[in-house]
């Protein structure tokens, strides 16, 4: 299995590959894959023929926890935590934790991305704290 590290980044504008049936397969050339005995390769054969774009939020989330080619999934991710900041399957908050947590040199490298998941993982530190019933900022400046 090979990461993002090891790929060439597409040259195609993002809203293509947004938009495209791109999947693992595709980005790890067809490498071919002894059969699978561990958890993390049986999840990975398990979605290697999905596009990118139909992935589950548990799926965006383990991808980049192993940090599998976050040229294509930050955008993804970002899309999703728009509409729902505590975006998660495992626990609320799994899909910013994993982005925050996961990808430290990947956000260096694209101060664009970084400012956009600061704003949504903003929000979600506010909904999280709103949910537990303490004071929010938006609380104390209004």
């Amino acid at each position: 299995m090979r990461t993002g590290r090891e790929c060439v980044t597409s040259d195609q504008p993002q809203a293509e590959i947004e938009d495209s049936e791109v999947n693992f397969r595709e980005l790890d050339g067809d490498t071919p894959l002894s059969e699978p005995r561990w958890p993390l390769k049986i999840w990975y054969k398990s979605i290697r023929d999905t596009a990118l774009r139909d992935f589950e939020v548990k799926d965006l989330a383990r991808a980049c926890q192993q940090e599998l080619y976050p040229e294509y999934f930050v955008p993804l991710c970002l899309r999703k935590l728009q509409e729902d900041p505590m975006a998660g399957e495992v626990c609320d908050g799994e899909l910013v934790r994993a982005l925050k947590v996961n990808l430290r040199d990947y956000w260096r490298s694209d101060p664009v991305e970084r400012a956009q998941f600061l704003d949504v993982a903003a929000r979600a530190f506010e909904q999280s704290v709103s949910a537990d019933g303490k004071t929010t900022e938006a609380d104390l400046s209004g």
